[in-house]
């Protein structure tokens, strides 16, 4: 849950980035294509990261395997701020 905020700023962002290069949001969440290859992409990343993670949090009790469940955790923190950085570079931010 802790990562839930920075997701969805991450989703708004890339959103509006989709926005300034389609035209609208709703026309670009209602055509063929939907999102942009770029948001495919990142919402295909973050949650395959954020499942390893969920996985590894399950099955992890030894202090030893801890640490890959911390590179998973901040492998999404840097797909979600790249993915703002992305968007604010399209939007002249």
């Amino acid at each position: 849950m802790e990562n839930m905020p920075l997701f969805v700023a991450a989703v708004f962002a890339g959103l509006l980035a989709d926005q300034a290069t389609k035209g609208t949001v709703r026309r670009a969440l209602l055509t063929t294509g939907g999102v942009s290859d770029k948001m495919k992409r990142f919402l295909a990343s973050w949650f395959a990261v954020r499942g390893l993670y969920t996985a590894a949090y399950i099955t992890t009790s030894d202090s030893k395997y801890s640490a890959i469940r911390s590179l998973l955790w901040v492998a999404s923190l840097g797909i979600a701020f790249e993915q703002i950085y992305s968007a604010a570079k399209v939007l002249g931010a």
